[in-house]
């Protein structure tokens, strides 16, 4: 699993450098521009992953198929996933922001990253005391995450 995500990260890492080490944050990228569609993509995608991996997780410990010990590997490799996605975050918001662009999806994005992590951790707070209460709280911080996401994935409504 380890290599996976050292995998991923530079992978994910590559994929940004290729768009701004090409002079994308020299030049003013217009709002819908390729840079921000692919950043929006490779975030959003990554946030859903995140979200389908906590939900089957939390499935795996209803149904008592994995031990505790795993699902919480499961649930601090997402945790590391998603801080590491919300620094990256931060770091571009700073330069889009330094280049005169619009910053705001970068926020959109940090503040989907944080529900995600609160997610990740009322699920760790389940496992370590299995309350109706604790999946209840899940439950809504998964309801929270996923309305986020969701919203990054529609369509804008361009000017004319």
């Amino acid at each position: 699993m380890r290599t996976k995500k050292i995998f991923f990260t530079v992978v994910f890492a590559a994929a940004i450098l290729m768009f701004f080490g090409a002079g994308a944050t020299n030049a003013k990228a217009e709002e819908g521009s390729v840079v921000y569609e692919t950043v929006g993509f490779l975030y959003t995608s990554s946030m859903y992953d995140a979200q389908v991996i906590l939900g089957l997780t939390a499935d795996a410990i209803q149904n008592k198929i994995y031990e505790d010990d795993v699902t919480r590997q499961i649930i601090e490799e997402q945790v590391g996933l998603l801080s590491g996605m919300k620094d990256n975050a931060q770091k571009l918001a700073a330069e889009f922001k330094a280049a005169g662009e619009d910053a705001a999806i970068m926020y959109e994005i940090i503040s989907c990253i944080e529900k995600l992590e609160d997610t990740a951790a009322t699920l760790k707070q389940y496992i370590d005391e299995p309350t109706q209460e604790n999946a209840d709280l899940f439950q809504e911080k998964r309801a929270l995450s996923y309305d986020s996401i969701k919203k990054l994935m529609e369509p804008v409504e361009e000017s004319k």
